[in-house]
């Protein structure tokens, strides 16, 4: 007698062991029926399938991610809701973020980091030309892959707080993002574009490089107030025998004013690349007239700017 067949989440996919679990949702690695691969079925978890707020976040990351296929990105292949629980479908990635890594085994030695940092900047300007703007690249949402020591390859992951462009900017009166790796106009909830994915790639940077963050912060707005006023120390202040020119992407991404940024990620994956060797055309690279310092575009922004100057101060 034959044995009656399994269900299958969204009469497709059958769901196996647990891979992660999140504070909104569940991850189960599952076989998809109709293709005969492994993928990464998330689910958004019951006790938030009433909060719109939520919702629109889980939504907008399958919306925003289905729209990129670049080998740098985690692949999203399908969404929806099944029997009242919204769900997204993404390859299965097995490894551990950039940030369990460098947790474990300390900063990446120079060449092989800059050239995974070219690899997350070919992805975001992949992200870049699908017209989203990933606002939260952080080593704790970079994948490795691959066998060797670091692995060779690295994946961009989790658009849960991107910005499409047919999407009004998110809650004018809060930051959104992560405050270590936010860019001025971030912090102050003004319009964001490419650059301010630039500013957050050259505090990873930094980080994998260093295995520290540019500035410590002893609460959200102290870290915030960071990006704004503080100068980032020269990563050869911790970084013995280091190529002048690293030094140099570190900095230029982490302009206050994103006019003074690269311009776009292109620009700043040659950069990464010709540190570490690669022959590139040189990248464009703004000239930086006067003071670096970032200027509120708002009302909101203004206040912010000021009450942030204050929490600086104090601190």
């Amino acid at each position: 007698m034959e044995a009656e067949p399994t269900e299958a989440f969204a009469d497709r996919y059958v769901v196996k062991e647990e891979v992660g679990n999140g504070a909104m949702g569940v991850v189960h690695h599952a076989l998809d029926r109709h293709t005969g691969e492994s993928v990464a079925l998330k689910m958004l978890k019951p006790s938030f399938a009433s909060n719109e707020k939520v919702v629109r976040r889980f939504v907008r990351e399958a919306e925003a991610a289905r729209l990129v296929n670049h080998p740098n990105v985690v692949r999203y292949t399908d969404s929806g809701m099944w029997r009242k629980t919204h769900y997204a479908v993404m390859e299965l990635v097995q490894g551990p973020t950039l940030s369990e890594y460098i947790e474990e085994n300390g900063p990446i030695e120079p060449t092989t980091a800059l050239l995974l940092m070219a690899q997350v900047a070919r992805g975001l300007s992949a992200i870049h030309s699908a017209n989203v703007v990933h606002r939260d690249v952080k080593p704790a949402n970079l994948l490795l892959v691959g066998p060797g020591d670091p692995p060779p390859f690295i994946k961009i992951a989790d658009f849960g707080l991107a910005k499409l462009d047919h999407h009004p900017i998110t809650g004018s009166m809060m930051a959104i993002g992560t405050a270590d790796y936010m860019s001025p106009e971030q912090a102050l909830s003004e319009e964001q574009d490419q650059r301010a994915d630039i500013y957050a790639l050259g505090v990873v940077t930094f980080f994998v490089l260093t295995g520290q963050l540019p500035y410590f912060g002893k609460n959200t707005a102290h870290s915030m107030a960071h990006q704004i006023f503080s100068t980032p120390p020269p990563v050869s202040w911790l970084v013995d025998d280091l190529d002048p020119a690293v030094d140099e992407i570190v900095a230029i991404a982490q302009r206050k004013s994103p006019a003074y940024r690269y311009q776009s990620m292109d620009d700043m994956c040659r950069a990464l690349e010709a540190a570490a060797g690669k022959p590139c055309e040189p990248p464009v690279v703004p000239e930086l007239v006067g003071e670096d310092m970032y200027e509120p575009t708002s009302e909101n922004g203004t206040a912010v700017f000021c009450a942030l100057r204050t929490a600086h101060a104090k601190a």
